[in-house]
């Protein structure tokens, strides 16, 4: 039965010789190949649903890829490991000793890069991370990631801020922005054309920061006035003429917004202040 021997393989007593082996190893290789046991344990438990055998293996893993880290530093340190272009070290006998390479190790550029990393968070908070994981297996990446997020923590957004920020990304994402805007209108129905055309004013203003105060409000109210009246103009100048509405919708929305730009300007100053 798989279960027993697995317990056997974590017992207490091997997991404190290999957590042993891990803090006496003095080659990276060798941290490597404790690395490596322990995965494929971890892997095992995994499969036979054994919780605690599987947190066990993870834990002695996580150890053996920082301890591997530390012995990559230390090596780069004093010349014994190599990217594969400096020169070989030279004892006292003139014999050279060719560095390794990551290769020779059996590590990859990435398990290298990660595993250096780890070895740079505080003993106290990796203590913390693989024994205080509540139940769940700690991961490299995890540790790596909080760690990063303790020394450079994100700064609090504002709510309202992240929304517009990925209003305007979803802009770019979908390329409205490459759009005709006159397709885009046209395929709208009545109401929406309306609220388009009493909402852009106001967004124009808000992004010049002329809607500030109550001058810029009630500027912006005679402003949303004055559109609703060209408006109504324009439905009257279409229905006399019988224009088609998609034909001329382009040239009429450009006129409308260059209407609106200079009635901007009228309101906001120079320095983006209402006037």
């Amino acid at each position: 039965m798989p279960e027993p021997q697995i317990s056997k393989e974590l017992g207490l007593a091997k997991y404190d010789a290999m957590c042993q082996a891990i803090a006496e190893c003095h080659r990276a290789d060798e941290a490597k190949h404790i690395r490596d046991q322990a995965r494929a344990i971890e892997v095992y438990a995994k499969q036979a649903k054994n919780r605690e055998a599987e947190l066990k293996a993870a834990e002695i893993r996580l150890r053996a890829e920082r301890r591997t880290g530390e012995l990559l530093k230390e090596m780069k340190k004093n010349g014994t490991r190599t990217t594969g272009h400096a020169p070989m070290k030279k004892v006292e006998s003139e014999t050279p000793i060719p560095p390794k390479q990551l290769k020779d190790m059996g590590i990859t550029p990435d398990q290298s890069s990660q595993w250096q990393r780890l070895a740079e968070v505080p003993q106290a908070d990796f203590e913390k991370a693989i024994k205080n994981s509540g139940g769940v297996r700690p991961t490299t990446e995890g540790i790596i990631n909080a760690d990063t997020l303790r020394k450079d923590p994100m700064p609090q957004i504002d709510s309202n801020a992240l929304w517009l920020w990925g209003r305007l990304k979803d802009f770019e994402r979908n390329g409205t922005l490459d759009r005709d805007v006159s397709e885009l209108v046209s395929g709208m129905t009545k109401p929406m054309k309306e609220d388009c055309e009493r909402i852009v004013p106001q967004l124009i203003a808000w992004l010049k920061g002329g809607s500030r105060g109550k001058n810029g409000r009630a500027e912006l109210i005679k402003l949303r006035n004055e559109i609703d009246r060209r408006r109504k103009e324009n439905e009257c100048a279409r229905a006399r003429r019988r224009w088609n509405v998609d034909a001329v919708l382009k040239v009429e929305l450009i006129q409308l917004l260059d209407w609106i730009e200079s009635e901007m300007d009228k309101i906001i100053g120079v320095n983006g202040t209402v006037s």
